[in-house]
Formats: C-alpha cells, sequence, structure tokens
C-alpha cells in the first residue's frame, strides 16, 4: 500500500508533495493511497486536517472508464446518532489521470465540507445517489480566547456531477470482445483475414527514462517496517532509471534511513517489489513519426 502527498500546480497537474506538511500548509494537500492487494489497485484520495473534516474520494475501475465516488455519513433514523456509510456519485472519466486530477481539485474544494449529514429521506431512497442532489454544509471552526466554536452553514459549492456515455463504452467492450472471439474461430479454422499494418513510432529514451522514475519515485516514497526491528523507516531521495537497448529497464533507488535498525539491500528491495506490485503503469511518451 502507498501512501503520498499530492496537489495540483499551476498548470493543473499532479504534483508529489513533501513526506510531511507543517498544518498551515496542510490545505495545499491531500493524501493519495493506492492499495494494490486487490486485483484492481484501490485509490483513495483524503482531505483532512486537525480542525477539518476528512472527505474520502475513491477512483473506482469500472473496466472502460473510472468512477469517482465521494464516501460520507448519514444518521441512519431521527434522533438516532448511529451512521450509515454512503456512497455519491460525483464523476466518471475514461482517462484515469483525468479522475486522479478531478478527485485531487474536489478533494481540496470540499476540505471544509461537512461529511456526516442528519437523517433525510432522500439518503435511504436513493440506490445512485449524486452530489448535486445534496446541499453540502460547510463547517467553519474559530478560535478565541473563549474557545473553539463549530458552526455548519449551507456551502455555496454548486458541484455537479459529470457524466460520460458509459453505454458507448459498454458496447465498444462487448465489441472487442466479440472480435477476439471471432479471431480465435477462423485462427482455429486456419483462415486469418486480418490485414497487416505498421505504423512507426519513436520512443525518446531519456524522456522515457525520466517518465519511469517520476513513476517509481511516487509509488514508492518510503520504504517502512524493514530490517531487523522490523519498523525501520527509509526515505526514498531519489530514483534513476536506465533503459537498455534490450528493453530491458534498471531502476536505482537511492534510501535515507530516518529512523530504526539498519536494513539490508534485499530486504529493502523485497519491500519495494511488495509496494510496487503487479498493477503499475507506467505513461510512455511515444512521439507519432
Amino acid at each position: 500500500m502507498g501512501s503520498k502527498l499530492v496537489k495540483l500546480n499551476e498548470h493543473g497537474e499532479i504534483q508529489r508533495g513533501p513526506k510531511y506538511v507543517e498544518e498551515k500548509y496542510s490545505h495545499m494537500y491531500v493524501s493519495y493511497e493506492v492499495d494494490k492487494s486487490y486485483s484492481r489497485p484501490h485509490r483513495t484520495i483524503t482531505s483532512c486536517g486537525r480542525t477539518r473534516p476528512t472527505n474520502r474520494f475513491q477512483i473506482n475501475d469500472k473496466d472502460g472508464y473510472f468512477e469517482i465516488i465521494w464516501n460520507a455519513e448519514y444518521q441512519m433514523a431521527p434522533n438516532d446518532w448511529r451512521v450509515k456509510q454512503l456512497e455519491v456519485q460525483v464523476a466518471q472519466f475514461t482517462k484515469l489521470k483525468d479522475a486522479e486530477k478531478y478527485a485531487i481539485k474536489l478533494a481540496l474544494e470540499m476540505a471544509d465540507i461537512y461529511s456526516t449529514y442528519s437523517y433525510n429521506e432522500i439518503f435511504t431512497k436513493e440506490e445512485n445517489l449524486r452530489i448535486e442532489n445534496l446541499t453540502l454544509i460547510k463547517q467553519i471552526v474559530t478560535k478565541d480566547d473563549q474557545g473553539t466554536k463549530v458552526e455548519y452553514v449551507a456551502s455555496d459549492l454548486n458541484i455537479k456531477n459529470i457524466d460520460l456515455d458509459t453505454s458507448s463504452i459498454e458496447s465498444k467492450r462487448q465489441e472487442r470482445l466479440l472480435r477476439n472471439k471471432q479471431r480465435q474461430e477462423r485462427l482455429q479454422g486456419g483462415e486469418d483475414t486480418r490485414i497487416m499494418v505498421k505504423v512507426l513510432m519513436n520512443v525518446n529514451l531519456t524522456d522515457l527514462e525520466a517518465s519511469i522514475a517520476d513513476y517509481l519515485q511516487g509509488e514508492v516514497d518510503s520504504v517502512d517496517g524493514v530490517g531487523a526491528d522490523g519498523e525501520s523507516v527509509y526515505n526514498v531521495d531519489e530514483v534513476q532509471v536506465k533503459v537498455e537497448s534490450t528493453g530491458q529497464i534498471e531502476a536505482t533507488f537511492y534510501l535515507e534511513r530516518e529512523s530504526g535498525k539498519f536494513a539490508s539491500a534485499d530486504e529493502l528491495g523485497d519491500s519495494i517489489m511488495t509496494q510496487l506490485g503487479s498493477h503499475g503503469a507506467v505513461e510512455v511518451p511515444i512521439e507519432m513519426s
């Protein structure tokens, strides 16, 4: 499981933050966690602070598109303070990167939105609840000599669902499956009716190495719980990548011990491989020729 602090830079691109930030700068970042222990990685983006609500946004892989879900809670019944988990639809994108950017933007915008709501029939009746159907409540925290005061007021944020035509995506997926099935049937019968077309593309190895290095640096920003004490923490100071002409990729991690006893290179390497898992994806810079 890998967790990192991220934000959007002035160009709207995802920028990785430091391992820790002071509380006065926490509003600039959100936590992005990728759990690869599942068949498909579970991605969660969280906006939180010591005096702010905790809002979590999931990015779910829907096999052809990515859906953003806001995890909130609601009071199960009037005069009953028990709460139940609530999944609110927010947006759908065809590209993971677009979903990541929007979820980070939303997590920053909704950092002061209250995540637990009083009982309302809309929560119990809506199976696919959309964020535009809710009146978002803002939590205002003020501190003075009298202590800390917490107020809840209607937010002026007007967030609409971003919808995607998922029917066309499903249709294309079914067409692809049908074509693959028909192709296999033709090949088994000794017939191949395909036309072979070659397209040339260029990969700049320098850009490729930098792209892979950035990905690895983001996925593995620290190695925790290693060494003889099982509690050592190493921070990833730098990642260097070399792509050989044979296609082999060599990644070199430079680690700085933060705490605990010393760990061996083999232990650190095993921990890095565990974090990376088998479902990572690197964006490759390809230039059409």
